[in-house]
């Protein structure tokens, strides 16, 4: 197979050095963290048979952040001097105007989403184009691809694109619904390829939380036009719109931390980066040659059919064909979040179940040796949780012991008193640096005033930074139990995606988490009859650590499970208090881009013009939308005569959702109901 030359086929070269520099630092460090862990296992007496396999797993899984805190580290060096001083960034080889010949097709592809949401973005997306770019507007063509089972989602999603054409005549704006909705996205937009793809160079893909500006999509398209071999080209994602404090908070924990992690991710890995399934461009030959996934036969606790979290596995097939993969900081798009912890670990649960079929694809011919290791560590990351309550037990018998015999273990700790000051130090250090980084970020950029000035963002960072610590086992609780679900081979079925701010009730809160709370009951007795009791007079006097330092260590955990009920519900809500203090705040809550008022505006609009009520009977009455509907049915005179019968002589109320898709689909069905309810108006 003939790949395009590269414009820069040097950059290679300087990936692996830098890729090569980080690698060992994170070695260097994560080595002398195991050593040291090492020595506090010999400390507790543990047998080589317990502290084996988990300091491999522990160096393993603890090389993988290590990476992470180098990386944000050399990404907050290098997002300071901008693209002029890297020379392989694909804006330098970039058109300066689209090609004529391109075509884009914006693909949306929805499943039983609120279609005003979704037409509303790519309202304010049109419009912004248009505005900015009129001459190279021409060039994009948008689909909405629905898997919407129910009929009433069918109805008001085909209503929405019938209002985007009626209002923006200048558009292009197709509708497809797919009767079976097999192999859920990827089946969508492998559809979709075989469909139209041959008649389009390039396929931006969006989510249905997805928004886009304008520039964001002629830069891309330029991008693509300037280097053939170029495969995907991935936006930064900005998370915005909701209200609640769960979305409140983790909206600006990202946008103030996530960006410097994104730069380090392109400044080490270039052409080799990541793909997130959305708000990304990707050339739609190379695409269709070499990423229609393989349907899998059910195995043990893994999914049969296609690949769910199938991202990952086309990025790395389409490095795998010599094409390039560029995650961008400087390019820009927006998406929403789950407004609560139970939406939230919802999706995680299906990126979980997704990330575990990576082990039945890491080791493909077809994929580079970086993708297998990237493929493989994002699926053994979700053993993470496993391996901290692993620690946490061990910590806890490791206590005891020191109890137990508080003179041997001041001898230890004072014979090893270098690493184990090392261990303090690089701690605090690491922790210091993960805030101060993000904060130096906007302060050089003078970009700290959108996040309510330094003062608020400081004073946000440490609210977040504390109730970060009483999330965490509540998160790594949650994600074992997502885990064991998994091992007895539980199957997953995709649900509906509550996108909207959504207020949890009691009941969904401890019927989700109160075996957590409970859980937190249970290690509190235990920490406190079984092993602070042990924490004598004498003891304390003898190792110098006041019963008070201890308790400070294990409130914010214990606390977080004990309180969980009550905290997921708490940050299901909005906060007045918090929204008028200015905490949390995010760049696009203080100046939001165009597009994001703008979707909010027209979503009111199709609210108005598309109530929520509109249902079946409405699409067989209402002229307006009974001419344009019209014009998309077929006429399959079999089908007229097989169900006329059927049909007709049943009040609308008793259909099923198979009967309102026939007649639906059917012009002929179609046109008898629309005159058999305007006889029975007009003869009321």
């Amino acid at each position: 197979m003939h790949y395009p030359e590269s414009n820069h086929p040097e950059w290679e070269r300087a990936s692996k050095k830098r890729v090569t520099i980080s690698r060992l630092l994170s070695f260097a460090l994560i080595s002398i963290m195991t050593y040291i862990t090492y020595l506090f296992m010999l400390m507790y007496h543990f047998s080589p048979w317990i502290y084996g396999p988990f300091l491999l797993a522990y160096f393993s899984l603890g090389y993988l952040g290590m990476t992470y805190f180098v990386g944000m580290f050399f990404g907050f060096v290098v997002s300071l001097r901008g693209i002029d001083k890297d020379p392989y960034h694909p804006l330098h080889s970039a058109v300066k105007i689209i090609n004529p010949s391109t075509h884009v097709a914006i693909i949306c592809p929805i499943y039983n989403e609120d279609p005003r949401r979704v037409g509303a973005a790519i309202a304010a997306s049109w419009t912004d184009l248009c505005a900015q770019f009129p001459e190279e507007s021409s060039r994009f063509d948008f689909f909405i691809l629905s898997d919407s089972k129910k009929v009433d989602s069918f109805i008001q999603e085909e209503w929405v694109v019938h209002k985007l054409i009626e209002k923006y005549p200048g558009g292009r704006f197709v509708y497809r619904h797919r009767r079976v909705n097999s192999n859920s996205k990827s089946g969508n937009v492998t559809d979709f390829c075989r469909r139209w793809g041959h008649n389009y160079n390039y396929m931006i893909m969006l989510d249905a939380d997805s928004i886009m500006p304008g520039e964001s999509l002629v830069k891309l398209t330029r991008i693509m036009d300037g280097n053939p071999r170029i495969g995907i080209v991935q936006c930064y994602l900005s998370m915005v719109l909701r209200k609640t404090l769960h979305a409140r908070i983790s909206r600006f924990i990202s946008a103030l931390t996530l960006k410097i992690g994104f730069y380090g991710q392109n400044y080490f890995y270039m052409g080799h980066g990541y793909y997130y399934g959305h708000n990304a461009i990707i050339r739609t030959k190379a695409f269709m040659d070499n990423c229609m996934l393989p349907s899998l036969r059910a195995k043990g606790p893994f999914a049969s059919g296609k690949p769910i979290s199938h991202d990952y596995i086309e990025a790395a097939l389409m490095a795998g064909s010599g094409y390039e993969i560029w995650s961008l900081p400087q390019i820009e798009g927006y998406e929403e979040l789950p407004t609560n912890l139970i939406d939230d670990m919802k999706r995680e649960t299906r990126w979980m179940y997704g990330s575990m079929l990576y082990f039945r694809f890491f080791m493909s011919t077809r994929i580079n040796t970086l993708y297998k290791a990237r493929l493989f560590t994002s699926a053994i990351n979700y053993v993470n949780p496993i391996l901290g309550w692993i620690f946490f037990s061990m910590a806890l018998f490791g206590l005891i012991y020191i109890f137990k015999h508080p003179m041997i273990s001041v001898l230890v700790m004072y014979k090893y008193r270098i690493f184990f000051l090392f261990s303090l130090g690089f701690l605090a250090f690491s922790i210091f640096m993960k805030m101060l980084l993000p904060i130096l970020y906007n302060v050089k950029n003078g970009t700290a005033h959108l996040f309510g000035g330094i003062v608020k963002m400081i004073w946000s960072y440490l609210l977040y930074f504390i109730l970060s610590i009483m999330m965490a086992p509540i998160y790594m609780a949650q994600f074992t139990l997502i885990i064991l679900y998994w091992a007895r081979g539980k199957k997953l079925h995709w649900g509906e995606q509550v996108r909207d701010d959504r207020h949890l009730t009691w009941s969904e809160s401890a019927a989700q988490f109160g075996w957590v709370s409970i859980l937190g009951v249970v290690l509190s007795v235990l920490v406190i009859d079984y092993v602070f009791s042990m924490d004598t007079a004498a003891v304390q006097y003898i190792l110098g650590i006041p019963k008070i330092g201890l308790f400070f260590w294990y409130i914010p955990l214990l606390s977080g499970l004990i309180l969980s009920v009550w905290l997921v519900r708490f940050l299901s809500f909005e906060s007045p208090l918090v929204e008028r203090m200015g905490w949390f705040m995010s760049p696009q809550e203080v100046e939001p881009h165009f597009v994001l008022t703008e979707t909010q505006r027209m979503e009111e609009v199709f609210r108005l013009e598309i109530p929520e009520y509109t249902r079946f009977e409405e699409a067989i009455q209402n002229p307006w939308f009974y001419v344009r509907h019209r014009a998309v049915c077929t006429e399959r005179n079999k089908k007229t005569l097989f169900w006329l019968r059927r049909l007709l002589n049943k009040p609308f109320s008793s259909y099923s959702e198979r009967e309102k898709f026939i007649l639906l689909n059917v012009r002929n069905l179609y046109d008898m109901a629309h005159k058999h309810t305007l006889e029975k108006k007009n003869g009321s």
